[in-house]
């Protein structure tokens, strides 16, 4: 055999091997060292940046990644379309993308983040006038706090009457929303939340709807649904929805309002709402499972623990101190 086929031979039989083993040959970075530099595959941090006096910090092509290796920069990053980026490492400034998929890094002290869809995962998103803005985002792990607003799932766009739109919602497992200004959390469809603290704000969940809008397939339009979660602080509601509230294995504590479900009332099961400042739970109508309303009306006496405009629903193993509605009381508390 020649020297030359050797050489080949041997390395088409250590890439074999390689492959064998689920080694895979390592993938080349791009270093970014300079403003407004373009990365068209992965990209990595070289340094700490600071873009902060330029317009643009670092652009992402589509389908590229940024690792911030540890470092900080400061200033504007823009996805055209899909990117990544990757912690540990700290942005100071502002992300704007079509899809984002944001991993273990933290955003602070800039203008938070702008996303068509975002992922949002072990994260810290920190001290930014605007928090994130999305139309539909998933959050894990992570902790939105000290924002001028929370988390904002809007709805694209349209003329009224004009067809569909896709609207806002939010999924958010084990993360912490706190101190976050007029909202924690706003969302035009849906919200679905488990295992989350959301704290300080003047509401903490909203999912406005509209009296409007076409209503899209699917079951979550204008719907709260909370589980295993701790709401508490809030000086207006807790848990707001223009459809429907629905809360299990949750804690309501001390907020202004504790739960209301405006066109399909509100649901609470296995939960506790607790020493609301006024109306515990209100909606169309009210349904208690296993769960305690009480102490409503800390700061309006004339508040009850429930108000229904149909007779409320209240089983065996929960217990509520008043109710009230549009002719008086339905006898279903223990003062009523």
């Amino acid at each position: 055999m020649k020297p030359t086929i050797r050489i080949v031979f041997r390395t088409f039989i250590v890439a074999l091997c390689l492959a064998g083993n689920g080694v895979s040959p390592a993938v080349a970075q791009t270093a970014v060292t300079s403003c407004g530099q373009t990365v068209a595959d992965d990209g990595v941090l070289a340094a700490d940046l600071d873009c902060s006096a330029a317009p643009l910090g670092v652009a992402l092509s589509e389908g590229a990644g940024l690792d911030l290796n540890g470092r900080r920069l400061q200033g504007l990053v823009q996805c055209t379309a899909d990117c990544r980026i990757d912690g540990p490492g700290q942005i100071e400034g502002k992300i704007e993308a079509e899809t984002l998929d944001l991993s273990n890094a933290t955003v602070q002290d800039g203008q938070g983040i702008q996303a068509t869809t975002v992922t949002i995962a072990g994260s810290q998103i920190l001290r930014n006038s605007g928090g994130v803005v999305c139309r539909n985002c998933s959050v894990d792990s992570s902790e939105i706090s000290d924002n001028g607003l929370g988390i904002q799932c809007i709805q694209r766009t349209y003329t009224v009457g004009g067809g569909h739109r896709e609207a806002g919602k939010l999924e958010m497992t084990n993360s912490i929303v706190r101190n976050n200004g007029a909202y924690g959390v706003r969302c035009a469809r849906a919200a679905v939340i488990d295992g989350s603290e959301i704290s300080g704000h003047v509401t903490g969940i909203e999912v406005w709807g509209s009296s409007y809008q076409p209503k899209p397939s699917g079951s979550y339009f204008g719907k709260a649904f909370v589980s295993n979660s701790t709401i508490s602080g809030n000086s207006d509601y807790g848990v707001f929805a223009w459809g429907r509230a629905e809360l299990l294995n949750c804690n309501v504590l001390a907020n202004g309002r504790g739960v209301g479900g405006v066109r399909h009332g509100a649901r609470i099961e296995s939960s506790s709402v607790l020493d609301s400042a006024s109306y515990g739970a209100e909606g169309k109508r009210v349904t208690l499972i296993d769960s305690v309303v009480s102490g409503s009306g800390t700061g309006n006496p004339s508040a009850s623990d429930l108000y229904s405009t149909m007779r409320p629903r209240v089983d065996e193993g929960s217990s509520c101190g008043t109710s009230d509605g549009p002719n008086g009381d339905w006898n279903v508390c223990s003062m009523d």
